[in-house]
């Protein structure tokens, strides 16, 4: 029984099956957050605070407005009631009207500004609202193709699973133990190839005689680079 070859077999399923299973985290990451979707909802939340702080504003602006036309209705009454006969208090109320009538002109334009503000900031939410709409959409696409490829991966994880078992059943209890010991030590390849008179793992070179070595079945060869376990057909 060629050893070596047994081993080689059993590397190739076990490669495949790590590549199975690292896919299917990936697809468990990839469904459970997305960060296009997460960035599109951070932009429409920063959007929808400066809008509140713009509507915040201009309800202020309109307040302020309310009150200083109030309190001119008020002076202006007083003006024009003749009540006020005083000339000093006329005087004073014409300035009072004056300079309420100076702060409306600059709330009026205030207001204005700010109006201009909050169309402009609701354009911007309804655009990224509509953006952040898209983005989910093709999330939810992507996630529907991610967990069928994933229940693909999980049966071909079972098939691969059930012929590692039969495989490893070929294989002698040291053979095997020597294996584990070096898949978990070389980052889950324990078997290399010979390429060319080189180590597939790490590339270093091997003797003529070494080669003939690898290919012999009696025993195992093992670089002397990378100490993995070199198979040749």
């Amino acid at each position: 029984m060629n050893v070596g070859f047994q081993l080689f077999q059993l590397q190739s399923i076990d490669s495949e099956l790590d590549h199975a299973q690292n896919r299917i985290k990936e697809i468990l990451t990839a469904i459970e957050t997305d960060k296009n979707v997460a960035l599109a909802k951070k932009r429409v939340e920063t959007m929808e605070a400066e809008l509140r702080k713009i509507k915040s504003d201009f309800e202020t602006i309109d307040y302020e407005t309310d009150q200083k036309k109030v309190k001119k209705a008020q002076s202006e009454a007083n003006l024009y009631s003749g009540r006020i006969q005083n000339p000093k208090e006329l005087q004073d109320l014409q300035a009072e009207i004056a300079s309420l009538n100076k702060m409306l002109g600059e709330l009026e334009e205030r207001s204005l500004e700010q109006l201009e503000k909050l169309e402009k900031a609701e354009e911007k939410t309804s655009v990224l609202q509509n953006e952040l709409n898209k983005v989910m959409t093709d999330f939810e696409t992507g996630k529907s193709r991610l967990i069928a490829e994933k229940g693909n991966l999980e049966n071909t994880i079972k098939n691969l699973s059930a012929k590692r078992s039969s495989q490893e059943t070929q294989i002698p209890e040291e053979q095997m133990k020597i294996y584990v010991r070096l898949r978990n030590l070389k980052n889950g390849l324990a078997i290399a190839q010979l390429q060319d008179s080189s180590c597939s793992a790490c590339g270093s070179s091997l003797t003529a005689g070494e080669c003939q070595q690898v290919r012999s079945s009696s025993q195992l060869f093992y670089c002397t680079s990378c100490g993995r376990i070199i198979y040749g057909s």
